[in-house]
């Protein structure tokens, strides 16, 4: 991001325009003419440090007391503009600085997420599987009153069918109680999954998955860049 630095031509404060923001800093007439309305630009590099430039061949800007056309710099450096050495206090800077926030941990919450919903999944469609068993047994009962006679299967085919009642009546309580047991696990999962699955900024829930949303540079909703 590049920040325009120089003195307002009707305030004569220090004004200050970057990232389609405009900031007017300190007293009026506290800035004096020898800085010009278009100074010096500071770019904010990705590493935390800046590069100041002087913007035109007229002014003078000053680092660390030595006059610069471009140099790359960090906070504990003194910028001064103009021949009357006006001071640029990094602070001033922080009113037009961007937010970065670090969306790295998103993605385990995005994976925890995905596996905490399969194994939802998988438990349900293995209940579903098991329930299937009770018409296997009483299939079974059958077959052995047909191959073995009725006679001779009876112990067989009682034990079966019995079994079979059993079997029944348990995945029926079983599928009564996961009625109303698994929604509220999922709601509970989804919920938790909307409080953390959001910009560390502005706190809104991301619907991308978190492969997409790192394509990103900055959030869609606050527009603060993105530490990836």
């Amino acid at each position: 991001m590049e920040i325009i630095i120089g003195r307002d031509s009707e305030t004569s404060k220090l004004m200050m325009a970057g990232g389609g923001q405009k900031r007017l800093v300190g007293a009026q007439g506290s800035v004096p003419k020898s800085v010009s309305r278009a100074h010096c630009s500071i770019v904010i590099n990705a590493d935390g440090s800046y590069t100041v430039k002087n913007l035109k061949a007229q002014n003078t800007t000053y680092v660390n007391g030595i006059a610069v056309e471009e140099k790359r710099v960090t906070e504990k450096d003194i910028v001064e503009l103009g021949e009357d050495h006006f001071l640029l206090e990094w602070g001033t800077l922080s009113q037009l600085k961007p937010q970065i926030v670090d969306i790295r941990p998103l993605k385990k919450v995005w994976d925890k997420y995905n596996e905490e919903t399969l194994a939802l999944t998988v438990k349900q469609n293995k209940f579903n599987a098991l329930r299937t068993g009770t018409g296997i047994i009483t299939m079974a009962a059958i077959a052995s009153g047909l191959v073995l006679g009725r006679e001779n299967s009876g112990m067989l085919y009682t034990i079966l069918y019995g079994l079979a009642i059993v079997l029944s009546l348990t995945f029926f309580i079983k599928s009564y109680i996961d009625a109303s047991k698994l929604p509220k696990e999922r709601q509970k999962l989804t919920q938790k999954f909307q409080n953390d699955y959001a910009c560390p900024h502005c706190k809104r829930h991301f619907s991308q998955p978190y492969d997409q949303l790192a394509l990103n540079e900055s959030c869609p909703y606050c527009k603060t860049q993105f530490r990836k």
